[in-house]
């Protein structure tokens, strides 16, 4: 999933195509993609959050 900001609509399409190439390569069920890099061209990270549950 790649979370935006709905009131930005400027997105770089080629960082989009590089966040969706990125989730291809996580292995976890749940992942999410966001933060400025989407839409900043001067920004160049990228904010990727991996959620999983673990029992101790």
């Amino acid at each position: 999933m790649i979370i935006y900001n709905p009131h930005n609509g400027q997105f770089l399409n080629e960082r989009i195509k590089k966040a969706d190439e990125l989730f291809n390569q996580i292995p976890t069920k749940y992942c999410f993609i966001t933060g400025s890099f989407l839409y900043k061209e001067k920004y160049n990270d990228i904010d990727i959050f991996l959620i999983s549950r673990t029992f101790l």
